[in-house]
């Protein structure tokens, strides 16, 4: 079975505001998994996503003020390290959340 999170959960491991990730969700930039009315839950999986996404985006657009051109990096090195990160960050998310 799947690991899900809750809001709380997820806003700790994000390190934003539980009105973030409502905000998120509504905007369908994240996704989640309504249990019922009131209960909302994201898929550890759908968070890693989200988070890899973010990373992918940042890491593509170039710093502001800096028109110097860089050597490009093939994109499936890119992710490749990337995936690793987003895996590491988590873990760590998920040893901070648990331990504190």
């Amino acid at each position: 079975m799947e690991n899900l999170l809750t809001v709380q959960e997820v806003a700790e491991i994000l390190r934003i505001s539980v009105d973030t990730v409502y905000a998120w969700k509504a905007q369908k930039k994240i996704r989640a998994v309504p249990l019922s009315r009131k209960a909302l839950r994201f898929r550890e999986q759908d968070v890693a996503e989200f988070i890899q996404r973010s990373l992918v985006n940042s890491a593509t657009q170039p710093p502001s003020g800096n028109k110097a051109k860089k050597q490009k990096t093939p994109a499936s090195a890119k992710m490749s390290v990337l995936d690793g990160q987003v895996r590491k960050y988590i873990e760590n998310a998920k040893k901070d959340v648990l331990y504190a």
